[in-house]
């Protein structure tokens, strides 16, 4: 029998690229000795299959629906049969916020290899809190995300993992593009997770383009104004900031004080200290991003001209979208935040 190895996240290191390109190459992951199963697919990751095990489908205590369970069962019989001959490979940053025990009883039969990316937190707060600004209604800054619902503890998250399927069995490493091997997580992913030969991915192409286009420091702000304005969040508004993001040159620093800069900094340095002791191999550590790299203030609202601005740019994409008036977008800062 082969390895079973799940790739658990975390959330914002690259997984939609990753998984893409392992959807899109299965017939030559194939003649390398790995397959990516194709049942239990939303997008190109096995989120149908992970979310099953999370604690917002748990707290409901419901039992899967007929379809759920079918789901389930179709893909542990694909693993089944694949895995006397192929090293089989699931990945959904969804499993990140699962009981690692739930997921043993399932398919600890394999002893699978857990594979787990951990970003540096301040990275990782400001793109995780662009994504719930974006994906959302969400109207809080990022000050209060980072103080209300944003946790990263690495070496606590670890040990429950650990404890379910064994050190040996954790692979733990970092999501840094200087640390990555090549610069790039599918070669990382591929060549040090999964110790494929490098020479065997000349053959792949990489997916061409980024799969999460990051939001730039006023595009955040300005739908987290539509979200206090009360402006529904959509896939079409989604889909329409993809674009935003692509084409619009506003400031893109990062949304992250000095003062926030220094609250976490205080809050993680020992976790972070004892998760690279732990988990971490061949000299990797987990540091935090130079401070110079982040503003002295705390981002300021945006101005009349820039909201007006980027009104406009959204409606040229969106002809059909209501926004309120500039002045009552402005209005919300002082009645919501």
């Amino acid at each position: 029998m082969k390895k079973l190895f799940i790739h658990i996240g975390r959330h914002k290191t690259g997984t939609s690229s990753l998984q893409k390109f392992l959807y899109t190459n299965t017939e030559y992951l194939k003649k390398m000795g790995f397959y990516y199963p194709r049942l239990a697919i939303k997008g190109f990751g096995h989120h149908q299959f992970a979310e099953q095990f999370t604690p917002k489908r748990l707290k409901n205590k419901k039992q899967l629906t007929q379809e759920e369970h079918k789901t389930r069962q179709s893909l542990l019989k694909e693993i089944k049969c694949c895995i006397e001959k192929y090293n089989v490979i699931l990945s959904s940053e969804a499993f990140q916020n699962c009981d690692p025990q739930l997921i043993k009883k399932v398919v600890g039969i394999y002893n699978p290899i857990i594979i787990v990316y951990l970003r540096e937190q301040t990275g990782y707060l400001i793109s995780s809190y662009a994504q719930a600004i974006q994906n959302t209604d969400l109207t809080l800054t990022i000050e209060q995300y980072e103080r209300q619902i944003f946790r990263a503890h690495y070496d606590q998250f670890l040990e429950k993992w650990e404890e379910a399927f064994g050190r040996r069995n954790l692979i733990v490493r970092v999501y840094d593009r200087n640390m990555l091997e090549g610069n790039d997580i599918i070669t990382d992913f591929m060549t040090q997770a999964l110790r494929v030969d490098a020479s065997l991915l000349e053959r792949i192409s990489p997916p061409t383009e980024d799969q999460n286009p990051s939001l730039g420091c006023d595009l955040i702000e300005y739908k987290r104004l539509l979200n206090l304005s009360g402006v529904p969040p959509s896939r079409e508004l989604y889909q329409a900031f993809r674009t935003l993001a692509t084409t619009y040159n506003g400031d893109r620093s990062p949304m992250l004080s000095l003062d926030l800069y220094n609250v976490m900094i205080n809050k993680y340095k020992k976790c972070n200290k004892r998760t690279s002791e732990i988990y971490l191999k061949n000299g990797m550590e987990l540091k935090f991003r130079e401070q110079s790299t982040f503003p002295t203030e705390t981002i300021d609202n945006l101005d009349r001209k820039k909201i007006e601005e980027l009104t406009e740019k959204l409606i040229q994409i969106l002809p059909n979208i209501k926004i309120p008036s500039t002045e009552t977008l402005i209005q919300s800062y002082t009645k919501k935040s």
